[in-house]
């Protein structure tokens, strides 16, 4: 009730001052307010993963969404006020009433923009009274006072113990101004303002997600974890049958939980499928115990092609019970789930209920805020090839390995006549180390230790993913239990070139800063003899981090390839990229090719001198 009482008396407040500037200024405030609005949604999220990420988890999304907007708002009217220093004038009756209701929509925008940015900060379900979803009890018809603290025995989703009787109402704020400003930015960025990533094909209902973030299973649950915390192993559809309803009932006191009962099958044209997926143990909460709800794991998919994605909301998991964890239980909507973390990353199953169309094409899922694991069609059970076709082809895979040169890791010797120019600036310049064509990795075994994220790894073939593998004091990968990676896939009729560069740490502070724009903007691309452009499809790295040799690699997959952009490392850094060290981007190109320059955002480096062919 405060939260809505705060709401409407600052909606009301500024809607009666912008009523007082007349009808011209509240045009200006309300046009200015629209832009830093868009401009805020545009990139808040860049600037978090860029900058707060790893200071400000919780809170980063908020302070950068609002100091964006204000920031924006304030400089723009600042300016506007200097260029348009006269008025237009109206009669008195028009100048106010057009004026405020221009005042009424600027104010909707502006307590919008402040009640999402409150929203994002990690205050529970309950803010100030106000809870987007009220539970009801639907056997009393009475409200669960879920973590309410002017109640006597505060309730928490972990003490409600039969969620099949539990309904959801949504709730709004009054005047509803969140939806209002989520509404009509997402809006825009489906039309006027619309840019590479529209808001609703991540986000289909804002206001609802900003809810499912902060509703942990209690109030000491993360609301955020690392963005590496979710891989995923397969997918696959459930037969009928397949997913059971706990029961509980008491043994010599104690409550216990039995699993006879099968589940009633999906509504018609629905059906279940399971996602495997890990969770690192780095998700888990202080305690050791990794706790979320069905609302806090999501589902991004398409359900027809051209068609906007769509989130579906975990409905069923694997049971606890070491003695049962094959079997996968029913879960409702809103439920908590707590699993303790024991040694190692736990797998969890990962049931959805979604449309029973064979153009129902998943996306990536999502494990509270930040883990996003992108979904291949190459994980879907039915399309894996059999554990014999697997073995065989990587058996003639080994056969035809041959041993990779060691010249990868060593500088190759060019006269300073012939080294091609550095652009100190981007701070990218073409290394002394070796480039070449070659679909093999940089070194002389088999990549078998290792983690990461979206890896897509089959018969020793990397298709994509993120890779990070501690490697030995030879520089070379030690040995582990994951599936082998020797070679990366590469399209048919296209050669894969490895060129080496050398990162340099740019030497005046405008080279910082235009070393810092390329960095994140990625415009890299490289020029053929011919004049043709290619995108670089990946990149990789080997350098030495607190002491210890590393390995990280960026290999975009079928589906990312061609963008301009590349992710940025996580664990090698631009302070490791000295001494000795690779740096070496990605490049897919047809037979025949000689890469002439290399583009790095500011100037064109000549790669002639290296006098490379494509075979």
């Amino acid at each position: 009730m405060w939260f809505s009482l705060f709401v409407v008396v600052l909606v009301l407040a500024i809607t009666f001052y912008q009523g007082l500037q007349g009808l011209f200024s509240a045009l200006i405030s309300c046009i200015l307010t629209i832009l830093s609005a868009g401009l805020a949604f545009g990139f808040y999220e860049d600037i978090y993963f860029a900058k707060l990420i790893e200071y400000q988890p919780d809170h980063g999304r908020a302070i950068a969404l609002l100091a964006v907007f204000i920031l924006t708002l304030l400089v723009l009217r600042l300016l506007t006020d200097q260029l348009i220093v006269g008025n237009m004038h109206f009669p008195i009756y028009v100048d106010r009433a057009v004026g405020g209701l221009l005042g009424f929509v600027t104010a909707m925008i502006i307590v919008g923009m402040l009640a999402i940015g409150f929203q994002m900060l990690p205050f529970g379900s309950r803010i100030l009274g106000f809870s987007r979803y009220a539970l009801i009890d639907t056997e009393k018809n009475e409200v669960i006072p879920l973590d309410d603290p002017t109640v006597e025995e505060t309730v928490t989703r972990a003490s409600i113990k039969d969620w099949s009787k539990v309904k959801r109402e949504r709730q709004s704020l009054w005047f509803a101004p969140d939806a209002f400003a989520a509404g009509l930015v997402s809006h825009l960025s489906n039309n006027s303002l619309a840019g590479r990533n529209r808001l609703k094909a991540v986000y289909p209902d804002f206001i609802d997600s900003l809810h499912r973030a902060r509703a942990g299973q209690s109030p000491g649950s993360r609301m955020t974890v690392e963005p590496e915390s979710l891989r995923i192993k397969d997918y696959r559809d459930l037969k009928p049958g397949e997913l059971y309803v706990p029961e509980r009932f008491k043994d010599a006191g104690k409550d216990m939980i039995k699993f006879v009962k099968r589940a009633e099958d999906p509504e018609v044209g629905m059906k279940r499928i399971a996602i495997s997926a890990v969770v690192r143990s780095k998700a888990q909460d202080s305690d050791n115990v990794h706790r979320f709800t069905t609302e806090q794991v999501r589902l991004l998919a398409i359900d027809r092609k051209g068609g906007d994605p769509k989130e579906y909301f975990l409905s069923g998991i694997n049971a606890a019970a070491e003695e049962v964890r094959y079997r996968l239980v029913q879960l409702y909507r809103g439920e908590g789930i707590v699993r303790e973390s024991k040694e190692g990353n736990p797998e969890f199953t990962f049931v959805f209920e979604v449309p029973d169309k064979a153009e129902f094409t998943p996306l990536y899922l999502e494990y509270k805020l930040n883990a996003r694991a992108e979904i291949r069609p190459s994980q879907g059970v039915s399309n894996q090839p059999s554990k014999a076709s697997k073995a065989s082809d990587e058996g003639s895979k080994k056969k035809k390995q041959n041993t990779v040169s060691k010249k990868s890791k060593s500088e190759k010797k060019t006269s300073p006549k012939t080294r091609p120019r550095r652009d100190r600036v981007s701070g990218i310049g073409a290394s002394q180390k070796e480039s070449q064509f070659s679909d093999k990795l940089p070194f002389q075994r088999a990549l078998t230790d290792y983690n990461g994220s979206d890896i897509d790894v089959g018969s020793g073939v990397i298709r994509g993913g993120r890779v990070i593998a501690q490697l030995d004091n030879d520089w070379q990968p030690r040995q582990g239990n994951n599936a082998p990676i020797e070679t990366f896939e590469v399209p048919e009729g296209k050669r894969l070139l490895q060129l080496s560069v050398e990162k340099l740490n740019p030497l005046s502070w405008l080279g910082q800063i235009m070393g810092g724009a390329v960095d994140k903007i990625g415009n890299i691309y490289l020029i053929d003899a011919a004049g043709k452009n290619y995108r670089p499809v990946g990149v990789y790295a080997i350098a030495s981090v607190s002491g210890r040799q590393y390995f990280e690699l960026i290999y975009l997959d079928e589906i990312s390839r061609g963008m301009a952009r590349l992710p940025k490392f996580t664990r090698i850094k631009k302070n490791n990229l000295r001494g000795d060290y690779s740096y070496y981007f990605l490049f897919h190109v047809p037979p025949g090719t000689r890469p002439a320059t290399l583009n790095t955002g500011r100037n064109n480096i000549d790669l002639k001198p290296l006098n490379l062919v494509a075979r």
